[in-house]
C-alpha cells in the first residue's frame, strides 16, 4: 500500500474516493493511512490531530527530509481514518509524508511562541495588532528565525489607496530579513492572495515555517463561503511546506472559528476554551440541535465509534448502534451539532443526504464536549 501525502492534483482526484467506496458498500475495506498530519516515531504512526492513532509494524525505515518512507504490515486500518486525498495502491508497502497543518492557540502570546519555535519562513497577516507589535512579540518569544519574515498589515482602509498586491513584489524591506506590506480588507480572493505571497517568497518549501493569520474573518468578504476559504488558506500554506496558525483570542467571529476548528487542530491549552466557546455559539445559533446534542451526545459517540464506513449517512451510523434511543433524524441533528463544534465534518460533494467525513472525526473533542455538557451549572 503506497500512501502519499496529497499534491494539489491528488486532492482534486481524491474527491471521488468516498463515492466509490460507498457504492461498493465497503465490501472491500482498503487499508489506507490517513490524516492531515502523519509522523513516524519508533514504529508508531501518530496523527497529530489526535483522531488517528494506529500502531504499525515497521520492517524498514529510512528518513526522507522530515518524513519517513517504510514498508509496513498492519491490521486492516479502520476505514474511518482514511483520507480521500491519499494516493493508494494494493501493495502493503507504504510511504507516509508529513503535511504541515499548524494549530489554533489560546492567545496571542502562545501564537507568537509557536511562530518563533517553528522558525523558518514566517508570513503574518495582521488585522488585530500592528506589524511592529507582532514583530517584537515573535522576537521576544524566542530566537530570531533564520528565514525571512513577511509581515502584512490588514486594514479596513489603506491610507492613500496604496495596496500591496503581495509583500514579495511590493513589500518594504527593513532590517534583519524582514519585509512589511499593507493590504485592504476584506480581500476579494484571500486564497489567491496568500498563494501569490507564498509564490513570491521563492524559498525552498522544505525549509518550513509558518503562516499566521490573527483574524481570519477580517480577510473574508461578507458573501463568501467561509468554509472553502479556510480550507484553501490551510492548503495553500501546506503546499509551500508552511504551518497555518491562528488564535481563539483574535478571531471574533464564532462561525469562522467553527470552520477553523474543522481544519486546524487546537493545541492543548486552547482545546477546552475553544470547545466551550463553540458550545455557546451553537446554543445561540441553533438551540434545537444544541438540545439534541445535550441529550444524545453519548449515543452519537457510540455510533461514530462503531460504524465501519468512512463517509456514512446518519442512518448508517444509526444502524451501527445497539438498542438506540435516537432516530436517524435526531441522531443526524446531533451529528450536525458535532460538526459545528469541530468534532466531525461533512463530506460536501454529495447531492443526497449528508455524508459525514469520519477521517476528520476527533474523539478527544467529543470527550471535551461531553465533560462541558455534563458540568454542573454554576
Amino acid at each position: 500500500m503506497t500512501v502519499i501525502e496529497p499534491t494539489e492534483s491528488a486532492v482534486g482526484a481524491g474527491r471521488s474516493c468516498p463515492e466509490r467506496l460507498e457504492r461498493a458498500d465497503e465490501r472491500e475495506r482498503v487499508a489506507r493511512l490517513a490524516g492531515r498530519q502523519c509522523v513516524f516515531d519508533g514504529g508508531v504512526l501518530h496523527g497529530r490531530d489526535r483522531a488517528f492513532r494506529v500502531v504499525l509494524a515497521v520492517h524498514r525505515s529510512r528518513t526522507v527530509g522530515s518524513s519517513a518512507t517504510c514498508d509496513i504490515t498492519s491490521e486492516v486500518v479502520p476505514s474511518k481514518f482514511m483520507s480521500g486525498a491519499c494516493a493508494v495502491d494494493g501493495n502493503m508497502s507504504g510511504e507516509a509524508v508529513e503535511r504541515s497543518v499548524g494549530a489554533i492557540h489560546a492567545d496571542e502570546a502562545s501564537l507568537a511562541s509557536a511562530a518563533a519555535a517553528v522558525g523558518g519562513v514566517h508570513v503574518a497577516l495582521l488585522a488585530d495588532r500592528s506589524v511592529d507589535g507582532w514583530h517584537r512579540a515573535v522576537e521576544a518569544a524566542g530566537p530570531s528565525s533564520s528565514g525571512r519574515s513577511y509581515l502584512i498589515s490588514v486594514e479596513e482602509t489603506v491610507r492613500g489607496g496604496a495596496v500591496s498586491p503581495s509583500p514579495g513584489s511590493a513589500g518594504q524591506p527593513i532590517a534583519g530579513g524582514v519585509a512589511i506590506g499593507t493590504v485592504e480588507a476584506p480581500l476579494s480572493d484571500p486564497i489567491q492572495y496568500l498563494e501569490t505571497v507564498l509564490s513570491d517568497l521563492g524559498d525552498d518549501p522544505g525549509a518550513g515555517g509558518t503562516v499566521v493569520v490573527d483574524d481570519v474573518g477580517a480577510l473574508v468578504p461578507s458573501d463568501a463561503d467561509v468554509e472553502s476559504i479556510i480550507s484553501g488558506l490551510v492548503e495553500a500554506a501546506a503546499a509551500s511546506g508552511l504551518e497555518f496558525h491562528t488564535s481563539t483570542a483574535t478571531n471574533d467571529d464564532d462561525a469562522v472559528l467553527s470552520a477553523l476548528s474543522r481544519r486546524v487542530p487546537a493545541d492543548d491549552d486552547a482545546e477546552r476554551a475553544l470547545t466551550e466557546r463553540l458550545i455557546a455559539h451553537l446554543r445561540r445559533s441553533d438551540p434545537t440541535n444544541f438540545g439534541y446534542l445535550r441529550t444524545h451526545w453519548r449515543e452519537a459517540r457510540r455510533g461514530l465509534t462503531a460504524v465501519e464506513m468512512s463517509y456514512p449517512q446518519s442512518k448508517q451510523i444509526h444502524a451501527s448502534i445497539h438498542d438506540p434511543e435516537t432516530t436517524p433524524r435526531t441522531l443526524g441533528a446531533t451529528l450536525q451539532a458535532l460538526v459545528t463544534l469541530g468534532a466531525l465534518d461533512v463530506w460536501g460533494d454529495t447531492v443526497a443526504a449528508n455524508r459525514y467525513d469520519l477521517t476528520r472525526y476527533d474523539p478527544t473533542r467529543v470527550d471535551t464536549i461531553g465533560s462541558l455538557l455534563t458540568k454542573p451549572d454554576d
